[in-house]
């Protein structure tokens, strides 16, 4: 996957550059890597939503929920799965229900009114809205 993101990179091609950042980001999910998946996710997610491409940015928006998740966050990661949620239902993107079966989208405790709040709350986004809070995740991570 590091030798098709350089070949995608002289390529410039920026469709599957973005789609092996998120083939490289689920490796580094998978392997406990919250630093190289972010920096992986937030470019990939900057491609797609540049080229306003719904499938990649709801696929993005999981994969964020995953970074978050990973980092302990799950406030945050519940928000970001509920924006992913509602923009795959929006949308009808398919490809990102199969990831979050396969990555195990977080779900909110029932009765646990902070993460129905943060799932709500993510439900509520707009993908503009979604994207620029996955993007800030920086400053989110400071409070």
């Amino acid at each position: 996957l590091d030798e098709a993101l350089a070949l995608f990179r002289t390529l410039d091609d920026s469709f599957g550059l973005g789609w092996a950042m998120h083939m490289r980001a689920l490796v580094a999910i998978a392997l406990n890597d919250p630093d190289t998946a972010d920096s992986l996710v937030a470019e990939a997610l900057e491609l797609f939503s540049k080229a306003g491409d719904v499938s990649g940015i709801t696929i993005l928006i999981d994969d964020a929920a995953q970074v978050a998740r990973l980092r302990g966050d799950r406030l945050r990661s519940l928000r970001l799965a509920g924006a992913s949620s509602a923009l795959q239902a929006s949308s009808g993107t398919d490809l990102a229900a199969l990831a979050s079966v396969t990555e195990r989208r977080p779900t909110p405790e029932e009765g646990d009114a902070d993460e129905m709040r943060e799932w709500a709350a993510g439900n509520a986004m707009t993908s503009t809205q979604a994207v620029e809070y996955a993007l800030a995740r920086e400053s989110v991570r400071e409070h």
